[in-house]
């Protein structure tokens, strides 16, 4: 250890440590690191295996380390958009795979023919063949187990941030660590010095796996002391409850019968608004799988508060899904003599004005506001709001949804999501007594038939897909980007594939969907492929929640190894809305066991709950909830055991030391 090394301290700013000059420094600073404290407390995103791989086990986008053989000359060429390339083709002994460098044209003269190297990076398959898009080649193998892999901003590698730790870690064990020893004991967790140096420079499987658990730990706690303070206030919020309305006229405007546990949910719901005596506000969760009519009960919440004079709120995450919300609520509600408003960011000053008109009515009539996250500007007016309804809860923050609440006059709030939440993380934001589940579909709905194939099927798929147009059908078709300008040769752009469907399929209108068109443009193409002017959808995950096209029985997911298993799930729910068979197709290149073990998981279930359950079991919580929805998915080892201990302990901090229990509330050791 050098003597500048031993100099340094906790409190050190960044530009001591070692390599770290003033163009650096600014770099860190963007990044919220400016002293060496700051600096171990940054943890890394995830970790790159360093034992040596075959192309065959690379994980599906996990970046590992090859040993392979240079079987062909370094080419140069120009590939289309004015870029250039170097390829060549190499071999780890059992496949061959073509090293694809773009750009960087010294990586002609870096590389012989003959010679064994070592690449690091991703394998990818394009075109029936494997490739390594620009790997980084190593002079020699790296000495740990595990590389740490740093989140990015531009001018930092991950490099940086390796040799930036490596020259503090030895200040890990200096880090006071807010917990109390005996929580630690308690839940046989490390310390904080001791965790963060495992995750910097894990010595193996074990002490990563502790470390991970360590900072799992620390963001449920921060999120139940947030939860249990929230409750302790809303516990004090009390409001007078409204009377049980007669729910006759509402049900007739439904062309179907609610089902058990709709109703179910609703008396759940309605006992939390009516009775008598003074009561806390309503903090309810309502969650089902895709297509349990979760948004018919949010309507017969709403229509409670309208029949006792009271205005309602209810907001969604995409203005596809908040106009959908919109012409629900206005088919249900107009001949109730209930008025509806909608509100996005794109409105206009005309638009803006007539809903804050609505809720400005002298005459009372009251009103449902459907609207995006516009409905939580200041020029947004909520007046006389009695419940404030928030639509895939997981895709706002807490913050997003109290605020929403505090527009209210009466802060009665129903989240929902089609995302199951395991019930062990259901029960860190409601209490038992708030979660109401829909678990089942109504009936005459058929399971979706869920399948996964290979790049060799491709033929088979594009027949499918024609035949069931030509029976009618519509058809989803799902890319991880928009054009191959994001990722040139890695992954199928929605871009490129309707320009291949349509080639293949010249008797079929494929329109094209994705997240930059402009909102007139979206409900257009929506409007097409709704009335079946075009029988197939190219998008990209625009789609993945709300809309709603009974005739589409198709869905394909491209790459389907680049989403998460709840994302998947929520895409599949697409389809299946119908009266006839609907199926979904998952398309990989991969071979992964991984990778093709969590697919295969969505071929033989189609209950949500289960999902979820699994994907907590592989990620962690970190997608589950906004306090955490920029953060990691440390949560190994979670489950309903470690959710009951870490609930008590968070009674436990509070009641024992609020001055901790607020600075572990506010807290972000462990999330960049």
């Amino acid at each position: 250890m050098s003597a500048a090394e031993n100099a340094l301290t906790l409190d050190s700013p960044i530009d001591t440590v070692s390599g770290i000059g003033k163009i650096k420094k600014a770099l860190f600073e963007r990044v919220g690191i400016r002293t060496v404290s700051e600096l171990l407390c940054y943890a890394p995103s995830g970790w790159i295996d360093t034992a040596p791989a075959k192309f065959s086990e690379a994980s599906g986008g996990a970046v590992r380390l090859f040993v392979a053989t240079v079987l062909t000359r370094p080419a140069r060429a120009y590939i289309k958009g004015g870029r250039r390339s170097v390829s060549f083709s190499v071999s780890d002994g059992e496949e061959r795979a073509t090293v694809c460098y773009l750009n960087q044209p010294y990586a002609a003269s870096a590389f012989e023919k003959g010679e064994t190297v070592l690449l690091m990076g991703r394998v990818c398959s394009y075109s029936g063949k494997l490739w390594l898009f620009s790997p980084q080649k190593l002079k020699k193998a790296p000495d740990a187990v595990k590389l740490a892999v740093y989140p990015k901003t531009a001018g930092l590698s991950d490099n940086d941030f390796r040799k930036a730790v490596a020259s503090v870690l030895h200040l890990c064990g200096l880090l006071p660590d807010p917990l109390p020893e005996s929580l630690l004991k308690k839940n046989s967790l490390p310390s904080l010095g001791e965790a963060l140096r495992a995750l910097h420079a894990p010595k193996d499987d074990a002490s990563l796996a502790a470390a991970k658990r360590r900072l799992g730990y620390d963001a449920l706690l921060r999120l139940a002391l947030r939860v249990s303070a929230f409750e302790e206030k809303r516990s004090k919020d009390l409001f007078d409850p409204f009377e049980n309305p007669d729910m006759k006229n509402f049900f007739g405007q439904f062309p179907f019968t609610f089902t058990d546990c709709q109703l179910r949910a609703l008396s759940q719901i309605a006992g939390d608004l009516t009775g008598s005596g003074k009561r806390p506000v309503m903090n309810r969760l309502l969650q089902g799988d895709v297509g349990s009519g979760k948004t018919a009960v949010a309507a017969a919440a709403c229509y409670i508060c309208a029949a006792n004079g009271f205005n309602s709120v209810v907001m969604a995450p995409t203005e596809i899904l908040a106009s959908q919300h919109y012409e629900f609520f206005k088919k249900i509600f107009s001949p109730l003599g209930i008025r509806t408003a909608f509100l996005s960011g794109s409105a206009g000053k005309a638009e803006r004005d007539y809903f804050n008109s609505c809720f400005e009515d002298p005459d009372g009539v009251p009103v449902v506001g459907v609207g995006t996250h516009a409905l939580l500007e200041p020029g947004a007016k909520i007046n006389n709001a009695a419940l404030a309804v928030i639509d895939e809860q997981q895709r706002f923050g807490v913050g997003q949804r109290g605020k929403l609440a505090e527009k209210c006059r009466i802060a009665n709030t129903l989240v929902m999501t089609a995302t199951p939440i395991p019930r062990s993380l259901a029960l860190f934001l409601f209490s038992p007594d708030n979660v109401s589940e829909l678990d089942s579909l109504p009936p005459g709905r058929l399971p979706v038939k869920t399948y996964l194939i290979g790049e060799n099927k491709r033929e088979r798929l594009t027949a499918f897909m024609d035949e069931l147009v030509s029976k009618g059908g519509r058809v989803y078709v799902v890319c991880p980007l928009i054009d191959e300008s994001e990722d040139p040769l890695g992954l199928n752009s929605a871009a490129e594939t309707a320009k291949r469907i349509a080639e293949a399929l010249p008797e079929r209108r494929v329109a094209l969907l994705h997240g930059k068109m402009k909102n007139a443009e979206k409900d257009a193409v929506m409007a097409q492929f709704a009335s079946g002017k075009a029988q197939i959808l190219v998008s990209t995950t625009v789609i993945e929640v709300g809309v709603n096209v009974p005739e589409a029985n198709l869905m394909v997911i491209e790459n389907a190894d680049r989403f998460g298993l709840s994302q998947l799930h929520q895409l599949r729910g697409r389809v299946g809305r119908g009266k006839t068979q609907s199926f979904c197709v998952l398309v990989t290149a991969r071979r992964n066991a991984d990778a093709l073990r969590r697919l295969k998981k969505l071929c033989e279930t189609g209950d949500g709950f289960e999902i979820a359950r699994f994907d907590l079991e592989e990620r962690g919580p970190g997608d589950f909830f906004g306090t955490l929805q920029s953060g990691h998915g440390f949560g190994e080892g979670f489950g309903e055991e470690l959710t009951q201990s870490v609930r008590e302990d968070a009674v436990f901090v509070r009641e024992s030391d609020p001055a901790l229990a607020e600075k572990l509330s506010g807290a972000r050791v462990s999330l960049n």
